[in-house]
C-alpha cells in the first residue's frame, strides 16, 4: 500500500485554507452586490441561503440566496422578472418540498454560480429565526471547520453530503425539506474526477454517473 505523505497533505490543506480565506473575501462582496440588485428587481428581502451561514465558503463555492415567494401566482411574476435577468428555473416538483421550496433560479457572475432559492413564506420566516439563533464562531474554528470540510471533499460522495446536511439539520433546519432522506453510496455518481478527488456529489443519471460525468460510462 502506498504511503502517504502526511506532512505534504497537511502543507496542501493548509495553503488551501489561505487560498480560501481570500477568495471568501471576494465571495462575500459578491453577495451583497447581487442581494442589492436582486432586492431592487424583485422589490423584496433577499437572505443568504447555504453555506455561508456556518462560515463554510471554500474558494469554489457557489452563492446560495433565498427569497420570499408568496403563492403560485407571485411565483409567477417573480419568474418573470428572473428569466429576464437570464435566470434558468428549476421546478421542485416531488413532495417533501411543497410548502417549503418552489425551486431554485441559478445564473453566473464569472466564474461563480449564483442559485436564487424561491422559498415560502413560512420557511422563511423560520430561516431568518434560526439565522438570529445561530452562534458566533471565532475565527479559529472557522479554520477548523473549513480544514474539516476540506477532509471531507477529499472523500466525497453521499458521505460528504450527508456531512454537510446534518450541520444543516443541527443548526438550520429550514434549509431541508423536513422530510429530506440521508443520501445513499448507491444513489451516487462514481466518479472521482473532482476538484480534490473525492466522489462526486451529485446523485447518478444513468450509466452510474451524474450528466456532468456521463463521458466516463
Amino acid at each position: 500500500m502506498a504511503q502517504v505523505d502526511t506532512k505534504s497533505l497537511r502543507q496542501e490543506i493548509e495553503q488551501l485554507l489561505d487560498m480560501t480565506e481570500e477568495h471568501v473575501r471576494n465571495l462575500n462582496a459578491l453577495e451583497i452586490e447581487l442581494k442589492d440588485e436582486l432586492q431592487q428587481l424583485l422589490k423584496r428581502p433577499i437572505y443568504p441561503g447555504g453555506s455561508q451561514l456556518l462560515g463554510l465558503l471554500m474558494f469554489d463555492s457557489d452563492v446560495d440566496l433565498a427569497v420570499e415567494v408568496q403563492g403560485k401566482e407571485d411565483l409567477e411574476s417573480v419568474l418573470e422578472v428572473l428569466k429576464r435577468e437570464g435566470y434558468q428555473f428549476e421546478e421542485f416538483t416531488d413532495a417533501i418540498h411543497e410548502g417549503v421550496q418552489y425551486g431554485v433560479c441559478a445564473s453566473k457572475r464569472g466564474e461563480v454560480k449564483i442559485d436564487l432559492q424561491l422559498r415560502s413564506t413560512k420557511n422563511i420566516q423560520e430561516l431568518k429565526e434560526q439565522i438570529q439563533r445561530l452562534p458566533q464562531p471565532t475565527t479559529e474554528v472557522l479554520r477548523y471547520l473549513r480544514r474539516e470540510k476540506l477532509l471531507m471533499r477529499m472523500i466525497g460522495g453521499a458521505q460528504y453530503v450527508n456531512w454537510k446536511h446534518d450541520m444543516y439539520r443541527e443548526l438550520l433546519p429550514a434549509l431541508l425539506s423536513k422530510d429530506s432522506p440521508r443520501r445513499k453510496h448507491e444513489e451516487m455518481c462514481i466518479s472521482h474526477d473532482t476538484l480534490f478527488g473525492g466522489q462526486c456529489t451529485k446523485r447518478k443519471t444513468t450509466n452510474s454517473h451524474c450528466e456532468k460525468h456521463q463521458h466516463e460510462g
